[in-house]
């Protein structure tokens, strides 16, 4: 209410609307926090985050690739696009993504992911690599 242009007001609140079950209500507020951070990625990093954990996988993954479409170096983002991947039976699209954050960073989250792909793939060598 002090400042209702303000992104990280609406971005907590959808955050908490969607908490307490009241999703349509967040997502509105999520959205709203988005128009409002202009070039500010945080809002849409929360965004993709809250849908992948509806389990709203095409919309989370839309999100995420927009947030690299800005930042294409952005860790967590290529980790958690990757995640979406796997959960969405694209395992090949997910080992580009994982490669490219650990290239970045050494991220335990980004070398289990990319472990469990190869393990799936019954590539031993490159699991046991990865892990």
């Amino acid at each position: 209410k002090a400042d209702a242009q303000h992104y990280s007001g609406h971005s907590l609140l959808g955050e908490a609307l969607v908490a307490q079950n009241r999703v349509d209500e967040g997502l509105i507020e999520l959205r709203r926090a988005v128009e409002l951070a202009g070039t500010d990625l945080r809002a849409r990093a929360t965004l993709a985050r809250v849908l992948k954990d509806l389990g709203r996988y095409s919309e989370a993954a839309a999100e995420y690739e927009r947030v690299l479409d800005y930042d294409p170096d952005q860790p967590t983002a290529l980790n958690n696009l990757a995640v979406i991947y796997m959960r969405s039976g694209r395992n090949m699209d997910a080992i580009p993504l994982l490669n490219r954050a650990l290239r970045l960073e050494q991220d335990e989250a980004a070398a289990s992911n990319l472990g469990a792909i190869y393990f799936e793939l019954d590539q031993m060598d490159k699991a046991i690599e990865a892990y």
